[in-house]
């Protein structure tokens, strides 16, 4: 093959992977496709195959440790073209990226704020900025992109001088570094970790914190340095994994004396289906953000579950030596959901997990309205709140069933 034969393949592919992402993506905006159809994504990932570098909906990991944990990826397509479309990027723009990675989104963002703007992309580590610096200035961005050396989470610009602000790594907590940067009214586009459960967010800077006008499920990399604080509870001997917030007290002794209860409570909720994606999510909020003992579970090892959980990100409580999830029998018409539940404490956890499942069956629509606060001051009444370090997420569930 040819350097042009590569090139028109690179082309015809980079079109069809942009045009795959508005078939199922209709919302995207016209000039985030624009800018996806320029910039060539296998200039970043130069190890991985044109045809993977150009599957729309897969990331390319170009790092892990010496344990084979991932540190770095080019993201998934369709998820770097939502975060950009919510963005609210245009010419002239001052968009700070927290996790420059290899340089591809930054490349994305320089197209569109044009030669009139600035992209200031940061990552902790110093390998991944000089590749993604060396990746820019080769594709001739390097008069509008300026790659930094730092945790993303400290203050690195004047306050109200940035117009977007967009967190491509995992983060457990917001910064109030990323509030003070932006202009009033500017958006931060973030995936946070809540109780386990990975939710992208895009929010809007108000008087009072961040008003959220979209809210749906993706994850990333977890971040390193000062916001990277989720933590897996895993062990091969343990029948569970799990994924839990900091400040989760369990340990992997209490969940493995948990399991070890051979006689589990089972207790139908007569709610039908949730093994679909958007579905579990909207089950994982209402239990979420009312069950300050929520955890992700992140592989179910041994097979003697009373019920195969209702999704691989099962939802379940933890509650010292007590454990319970949401478990499926499927049906021929549909997936019959009930509460599982181990421990000292397992008509208490199935109780509780029933009642949330019956609410959610009731509207599984409902989608809450949500807030980003700084922590201080009173909690607000009426409102379920997951607390964090520094802000507080408030969801307001007063239109639907408790």
């Amino acid at each position: 093959m040819t350097a042009t034969d590569t090139l028109d393949a690179d082309r015809a592919l980079r079109d069809g992977m942009v045009d795959r992402i508005l078939d199922t993506n209709p919302d995207i905006d016209a000039s985030v496709a624009e800018a996806m159809r320029a910039v060539p994504r296998h200039r970043f990932a130069p190890e991985a195959p044109l045809e993977e570098c150009y599957d729309g909906t897969r990331a390319v990991v170009t790092k892990r440790d010496d344990d084979g944990r991932m540190l770095s990826s080019v993201s998934a397509p369709w998820l770097v073209a939502h975060m950009l479309t919510h963005a609210g990027v245009e010419p002239g723009s001052t968009v700070l990226e927290i996790g420059a990675g290899q340089g591809y989104q930054a490349a994305l963002l320089c197209e569109l704020v044009g030669p009139n703007g600035h992209v200031i992309t940061v990552d902790i580590d110093g390998d991944l900025c000089r590749t993604a610096q060396r990746n820019l200035s080769a594709l001739g961005y390097a008069n509008t992109a300026t790659v930094v050396e730092a945790d993303g989470a400290e203050q690195l610009l004047d306050d109200g001088t940035v117009d977007a602000v967009i967190v491509a790594t995992g983060a457990w907590d917001l910064s109030p570094a990323w509030e003070d940067q932006l202009k009033p009214g500017g958006r931060l586009v973030t995936p946070l970790t809540l109780r386990g459960m990975w939710r992208g967010m895009t929010l809007e800077k108000a008087d009072d914190g961040f008003a959220c006008a979209d809210w749906r499920q993706y994850g990333f990399i977890r971040m390193r340095g000062l916001l990277g604080q989720e933590r897996d509870v895993a062990d091969e001997s343990l029948p569970v994994d799990v994924a839990v917030d900091p400040d989760h007290p369990g340990t992997a002794d209490e969940l493995r004396a948990a399991m070890e209860d051979r006689d589990p409570v089972v207790v139908a909720t007569g709610v039908r289906d949730g093994r679909s994606d958007p579905a579990i999510v909207n089950l994982w909020d209402r239990i979420g953000f009312h069950e300050p003992e929520t955890v992700r579970v992140t592989r179910f090892r041994r097979s003697a579950f009373p019920l195969p959980p209702v999704h691989l990100m099962a939802p379940a409580l933890w509650e010292g030596s007590s454990f319970a999830y949401v478990g499926a029998e499927m049906l021929d018409d549909g997936a019959a959901l009930s509460a599982v539940a181990f421990g000292p404490e397992k008509d208490a956890l199935a109780e509780r997990l029933r009642r949330h499942v019956e609410n959610w069956g009731r509207d599984k629509g409902f989608a809450p309205r949500i807030a980003v606060r700084r922590n201080g001051g009173p909690l607000p009444s009426g409102l379920a709140v997951v607390q964090k370090t520094r802000y507080r997420v408030e969801s307001d569930w007063s239109a639907a069933g408790r």
